[in-house]
């Protein structure tokens, strides 16, 4: 089944001060905010172009207006495992992550997209740490 729906969330501005190593930030640098809006807007782009018919911006919700934005929110994959009967919430490894994935059920829900199970304490997930190969 090829998935139409992808769940994206701009950047927000205090994008540069996200989760990182103080070595990771002492090689690399200060990330680059208005870099990081451009390859948003790429990325965006190029998922419409591989077929993705619907982007859905977590940050277009009221609720997220609500919530304090966190600098990660833009990387809505450790939030969530999609599979073909419905979503699996991340339950991420780092404290200062776990309410993403409130603001990420709040969507879900009202979209319409089924939530079939979460990831609970003591157990961690951060979606992204997932691979999909066929139906395992």
């Amino acid at each position: 089944m090829k998935h139409k729906t992808a769940l994206v969330c701009t950047p927000h501005s205090a994008y540069a001060e996200g989760l990182t190593t103080k070595e990771l930030r002492e090689t690399l640098g200060k990330a680059d905010y208005c870099l990081a809006r451009e390859q948003h807007n790429l990325y965006c782009h190029y998922l419409q172009l591989a077929g993705i018919s619907e982007l859905i911006n977590l940050a277009d919700y009221q609720y997220f207006i609500e919530q304090e934005p966190s600098p990660d929110d833009c990387f809505v994959e450790d939030t969530a495992v999609f599979t073909d009967k419905g979503v699996i919430l991340a339950n991420p490894g780092r404290p200062e992550r776990r309410k993403e994935t409130d603001l990420v059920a709040y969507v879900l829900t009202a979209v319409g997209i089924p939530i079939i199970g979460g990831i609970t304490d003591p157990g961690y997930l951060d979606g992204g740490d997932v691979v999909r190969a066929g139906n395992h």
